[in-house]
């Protein structure tokens, strides 16, 4: 369904659609464009994104190319985020029979939406995906991920941009502060799980402004480009714990490491009956994303000229934060 107000748009210029414009990262990124004075069509499922000025939101499943390809008239650019299950990941490893009709419904709803973006001859198209996507890849999220970006390199879309992204924090609605701090939520001590790899959260906003800025660019003359994006500093779990425990938690606790500590977490995330959907994005989940940049990634690519000057730290954005 397209609402009415979609119809409106000035066809004289050309608009960026937004899949997933009322997420979490979806809807600061239409807020970002919008601020600028963007006209931005925010596609939306469960949630009506929020009204502001130059937002035109459009509900649609993504079901069928056919109902993606009408909010696509006047769009240049579109930057997809819609995901579901986030990064929780599909139940199963990804199978690579590229025909077939079982891949899940994230690269059902891209290939959707390429089909809608090739018909009407959409010019670019900006994904996230995360540090670490790839084939062999340790969870299935990452695996679908880069299954994603594989279709949207093969597409006919002329210009394809990817953004691969560590954890995100920050934020009013930090998932993942809340996620560390769920861990944390019974005296005494709390479990440090154990991870081979240091982590680098990025924060929402630079994230953010990233999207924002390659979206719009007129000095993309290629057509494809990766860049990758990560907090400028590394952190082991334990450090991260430490300095949230620092911050929040009000008296001494012990810090469980090792087998122990992997062991205690699960019955330490167990959630309510009373959860949200957004509290069963566990700390589990953010270990499986990756945090290390891949060195073969283009380090000249002129897109690279769009990172934040003043990339936020972790210790930056606990310090921002009152009360996750």
């Amino acid at each position: 369904m397209v609402t009415n107000s979609a119809s409106r748009r000035d066809s004289d210029q050309a608009a960026v659609l937004v899949t997933g414009g009322a997420g979490f990262i979806g809807k600061s990124v239409v807020s970002n464009m919008a601020s600028n004075g963007q006209t931005v069509v925010s596609m939306y499922h469960h949630r009506l994104p929020e009204p502001l000025a130059n937002v035109y939101p459009v509900c649609s499943d993504m079901g069928s190319s056919e109902l993606i390809a009408a909010p696509l008239r006047g769009v240049e650019t579109v930057v997809h985020l819609a995901w579901q299950g986030n990064f929780i990941g599909p139940n199963e490893q990804i199978q690579w029979s590229l025909e077939s009709d079982k891949l899940g419904p994230n690269i059902d709803a891209l290939k959707n939406l390429i089909n809608a973006m090739e018909r009407v001859g959409t010019k670019r198209i900006v994904f996230l995906s995360p540090i670490g996507a790839g084939r062999n890849a340790s969870s299935p999220y990452l695996q679908e991920k880069y299954l994603a970006e594989f279709f949207i390199l093969n597409s006919k879309i002329p210009e394809k941009i990817i953004i691969r992204s560590s954890i995100v924090c920050g934020g009013s609605n930090d998932r993942f502060l809340r996620s560390i701090l769920r861990v944390m939520q019974f005296p005494a001590f709390y479990p440090v799980p154990t991870s081979k790899e240091t982590l680098r959260p990025v924060h929402i906003q630079d994230l953010v402004s990233l999207l924002s800025k390659v979206a719009v660019t007129e000095d993309f003359s290629g057509s494809a480009a990766i860049l990758e994006m990560t907090g400028k500093e590394a952190y082991t779990v334990d450090e991260l714990f430490k300095m949230v425990s620092a911050r929040y938690v009000k008296g001494t606790k012990i810090p469980i490491r090792g087998p122990i500590g992997n062991s205690l977490l699960p019955l330490f995330e167990r959630e309510s009956k009373a959860a949200t959907h957004d509290s069963t994005i566990k700390l589990k989940h953010y270990l499986t994303l990756g945090n290390t940049v891949d060195s073969g990634i283009e380090l000249d690519n002129p897109l690279s000229s769009f990172f934040p000057k003043d990339i936020h730290s972790f210790k930056d954005t606990l310090a921002e934060n009152q009360s996750p």
